[in-house]
């Protein structure tokens, strides 16, 4: 499945939004990832990034473990990314069925449950080694340029 990346730039001009197929996120340089996308879903500012297959679908499994600004609030999100689908509720118009699941500890455990189920983040079990590619934590204004820079997609660019 087509996945768009973007790099992190720390300063200069940002770096253009490469599109890619999901089975080959592992084949990329080991560089900084601001955000990814798949079916016009969004996922940014992480401190990790990978993405394995599930099934032949796409799984995004991107987490905050740093110890000097997540200290006892780790937290992360597995996403998986199954094929569009004729949506009879919409009259069979493709739509999607992402599914996501939290995992946090601590304080923000507290604030995801807020928004719905959420398990301990220590039942994540994030990837290791090849195919983890990490986030870079940016100023606020040097971060929100970044999202600023980000393309409109829709769904249907993933039909």
């Amino acid at each position: 499945m087509r996945v768009l990346v973007q790099f992190t730039a720390e300063e200069g001009d940002l770096a253009p939004i490469v599109d890619i197929d999901h089975e080959f996120w592992a084949d990329l340089p080991v560089v900084f990832v601001n955000a990814i996308c798949l079916q016009a879903f969004w996922i940014k500012g992480f401190d990790h990034y990978s993405i394995e297959s599930e099934n032949g679908d796409p799984v995004v499994v991107a987490w905050n473990d740093d110890p000097a600004q997540w200290e006892g609030q780790r937290w992360g999100q597995r996403v998986r990314f199954p094929p569009l689908f004729s949506d009879p509720v919409f009259g069979g118009r493709l739509n999607t069925r992402i599914e996501i699941e939290t995992f946090a500890e601590g304080a923000a455990l507290d604030a995801w449950a807020a928004q719905g189920p959420t398990r301990p983040f220590d039942e994540l079990d994030p990837p290791s080694g090849r195919g983890v590619l990490d986030g870079l934590q940016l100023s606020d204004a040097r971060f929100y340029a970044h999202v600023a820079a980000l393309p409109h997609v829709d769904f249907r660019d993933w039909a």
